[in-house]
């Protein structure tokens, strides 16, 4: 796959997550384990860009990507721990409007559009 249509994929498998955690805040339930979650090399997306060339990897593009997907999977794992231990107003506030996770989100999508624009 080539690395334009990887990026674009991310940015949708990642859009979904965030959904997903919506879900998990409304619940206070998930079944996902949380401290690999944390881990972004756990996701597809972060295995992509772990088995990406040294000359790729040292980009700035790609080492802004890299650093925006591992903060968005602490941020993310940090939500879900909150929603299902009894926090769901605070987890609610991180992926709104205003929230760090949102923000992170916002950065992270950014970074991959930007990646994508400077490829030939």
């Amino acid at each position: 796959m080539l690395m334009r249509d990887e990026l674009k994929k991310a940015i949708g498998s990642h859009t979904v997550w965030r959904g997903r955690l919506r879900s998990a805040i409304e619940t206070s339930h998930t079944d996902w384990d949380i401290e690999q979650l944390k881990d972004y090399e756990n996701c597809p997306f972060g295995e992509w860009l772990e088995g990406l060339s040294p000359e790729v990897r040292s980009t700035n593009e790609c080492r802004k990507v890299i650093e925006a997907h591992k903060q968005f999977h602490r941020e993310a794992s940090h939500v879900l721990w909150l929603a299902t231990s009894g926090q769901n107003r605070k987890a609610s506030s991180m992926i709104e409007g205003n929230g760090i996770f949102h923000y992170i989100f916002q950065e992270m999508t950014q970074a991959m559009m930007d990646w994508m624009r400077k490829l030939p």
